[in-house]
């Protein structure tokens, strides 16, 4: 398997990077009428701050709909709008094709103005200025209401931690 995608328990190197326990997932049947695409920054490996940040802790900017279970992950130079991500993000978001959605991430400044850039290009793209996307921001110490993009997050370093181990080996 070259790019280790999706998991399998029988690969050695699938089990070193992303092994994880058998999920308990709720399902209480309630669906929101429109998507939700979630968004959320992560690093991967030691945490350092800005100052101190180099080529091997670039933030990566991670999107997961809830709908159709798409996921994007980019390296970003630094967090906030950097032009180059906006457009590739906001063209990813136009493949998804939905005109109408809820773009959902926590409440960090960089992340705001990351989510306003996008959805500014997403509607030059399409060319439809009318497009029905709404910004959404779960209320401070609200951790787990983006929890679907955090266990992305976790997928995303499994399967990048998998692809270092094969590399490596």
């Amino acid at each position: 398997m070259i790019s280790h995608c999706p998991y399998r328990a029988w690969c050695k190197w699938c089990v070193a990077g992303r092994g994880k326990a058998d999920p308990h997932k709720r399902t209480d049947g309630h669906e929101c009428k429109v998507p939700i695409i979630h968004c959320d920054y992560c690093f991967m490996g030691k945490r350092v701050e800005v100052e101190e940040a180099d080529a091997s802790t670039l933030p990566i900017i991670v999107h997961k709909c809830d709908r159709d279970r798409w996921i994007t992950a980019h390296a970003c130079k630094r967090k906030g709008a950097e032009p180059k991500v906006v457009d590739i993000c906001a063209r990813h978001l136009h493949m998804t094709g939905y005109s109408s959605f809820l773009y959902k991430s926590d409440q960090e400044p960089a992340i705001l103005d990351f989510k306003k850039a996008v959805v500014a290009r997403l509607r030059q793209v399409a060319g439809d200025d009318t497009m029905k996307i709404e910004l959404m921001e779960p209320p401070v110490g609200q951790s787990q209401a983006n929890s679907l993009v955090e266990r992305t997050i976790w997928d995303v370093e499994g399967i990048t931690r998998t692809l270092v181990c094969m590399v490596e080996a």
